[in-house]
């Protein structure tokens, strides 16, 4: 069924394509702006220079580059974001190459699947800057994507029907209100699956977060059957280079476990030292 305009002669109307260009600008930037304390400040110029740049191609309607060149262009930042890829941050340079995604996206002729692409790259963004850090900023971003994705993807079917439907702005805001109806549905919902669901006592995506913890070089505590773990890290921190020291003036310093339990040696915590006089040979 072909779909007419819903434009009354007297009453101001608005493009279905601006609508869906305007909203696919708002959850693009909501993305970026999740992101943007975390990433280097190069791909923030970057995005700052060129999504500017693209709203300026769709309000001219013309000079989008080719897209055989933003496929290569897209497919450069894949290949150069899988090399940055670090096993102790996996976050950060997956959230900087999915900007330069949304950036490629944003400059092409966009059809249906582009719009869509953009909004699941936003979600990504947003998703990543959860691993990253969650404080009241991410529930705003959350809060406005909950929101307007759904208002989205309706204006975004009425575009994939008919590109050029014009619609009186009383229907576009009917429109846009009925769909805010689906996250407010929804939200309860999730709270009570929240609720209801298990949890596991261990968090799923822990792997991904930033950083590793401190590690002494052995460990405060031993277990039975568990030597092979006393030592907890083998890297070097330094090394110094002196002259020869008297042997009777070289001592260790450590740990000292003086504690069982039965299953476990631990310090005490009582303070206890001591010199022993080491051996040394050759």
């Amino acid at each position: 069924m072909e779909l007419k305009s819903m434009r009354p002669n007297n009453i101001r109307s608005i493009k279905i394509e601006t609508a869906v260009k305007i909203t696919a600008a708002i959850i693009g930037l909501i993305g970026f702006l999740s992101v943007a304390r975390y990433i280097s400040v190069i791909y923030s110029s970057l995005f700052m220079l060129l999504f500017p740049f693209s709203i300026y191609l769709e309000y001219k309607k013309g000079g989008h580059p080719q897209r055989w060149l933003l496929n290569l262009a897209a497919l450069a930042v894949i290949i150069f974001s899988f090399l940055r890829l670090d096993s102790k941050d996996l976050v950060t340079p997956t959230v900087e190459g999915l900007l330069m995604l949304i950036c490629v996206k944003f400059l092409e002729e966009k059809k249906f699947r582009d719009y869509m692409q953009i909004y699941a790259i936003s979600l990504f963004l947003l998703a990543g800057s959860a691993l990253l850090s969650i404080d009241i900023a991410f529930s705003i971003y959350f809060m406005g994507l909950v929101f307007l994705l759904p208002a989205a993807i309706v204006l975004l079917t009425y575009y994939s029907q008919e590109p050029n439907l014009e619609l009186a702005k009383g229907t576009v805001v009917k429109i846009v209100s009925k769909s805010l109806l689906i996250p407010l549905i929804a939200m309860p919902l999730t709270l009570f699956l929240f609720i209801a669901l298990p949890r596991t006592s261990h968090p799923l995506f822990d792997f991904l977060n930033r950083g590793e913890k401190a590690k002494t070089g052995f460990t405060d505590n031993v277990k039975l059957g568990g030597i092979s773990g006393i030592q907890e890290d083998a890297t070097a921190i330094f090394r110094a280079h002196m002259d020869k020291v008297d042997d009777r003036l070289l001592y260790w310093r450590g740990i000292v476990l003086d504690y069982f339990d039965g299953a476990s040696w631990t310090q005490s915590g009582e303070g206890s030292s001591g010199e022993y006089q080491l051996g040394i040979t050759g």
